[in-house]
C-alpha cells in the first residue's frame, strides 16, 4: 500500500509540475528619439510633429531635429543604452509594471559617472518627453515610448 501511495503522489506531483502555466518574462518594447531643440528659423523634422505640439508650450524652441532613434526590447531590470552627443550615454531600465504603467529608471552618464537620473511612470503604449542636457545652442529632448507585452 505504501508503494502505491508513493507512486500516486509522484504521479500527481508530475502532473502539477507540467500543467503549471509558464510565466513568461515581460518584454518592454522601448523606443527612444533623441531630439535637438534650438532657436532659429522654425523647422520640425518629419515624424515628430505630435511630440513637438505637446512640448512646444513648455520648451521655447523653434527648431526640432531628430538626432538618433533606437528601438530596444528590454526585460525587467535589463538596461538599454544609447550614445548621446557630448560623449554621454543614456541608460534606460524598465523596472516593471504598476497597474497600467511601465516604471522606467532613466540615467545619463558622462565620463562613466551619472550626471542626471530620474524615474518615470509611463502609461502602457504611450510616450513621454523629458528635457535633457544642453547641446549645441539648445537642449537635447528625450522622447521615450514604451509598451509592455
Amino acid at each position: 500500500m505504501y508503494n502505491g501511495l508513493k507512486i500516486t503522489i509522484s504521479f500527481l506531483s508530475l502532473i502539477c509540475f507540467f500543467s503549471m502555466p509558464v510565466l513568461a518574462e515581460s518584454v518592454y518594447q522601448t523606443r527612444v528619439k533623441v531630439i535637438q531643440a534650438s532657436k532659429g528659423p522654425a523647422h520640425v523634422d518629419t515624424g515628430i510633429q505630435d511630440v513637438v505640439s505637446e512640448i512646444r508650450p513648455v520648451f521655447k524652441y523653434t527648431r526640432f531635429k531628430v538626432l538618433k532613434e533606437k528601438s530596444m526590447s528590454l526585460s525587467k531590470g535589463r538596461d538599454g543604452r544609447l550614445h548621446l552627443p557630448g560623449n554621454r550615454t543614456l541608460v534606460i531600465v524598465p523596472e516593471g509594471m504598476k497597474g497600467n504603467r511601465i516604471q522606467y529608471h532613466i540615467r545619463i552618464d558622462a565620463k562613466g559617472k551619472p550626471v542626471f537620473q530620474t524615474g518615470v511612470m509611463l502609461r502602457n503604449n504611450s510616450s513621454v518627453t523629458i528635457g535633457g542636457p544642453r547641446a549645441s545652442k539648445g537642449v537635447l529632448l528625450l522622447n521615450i515610448r514604451g509598451s509592455a507585452h
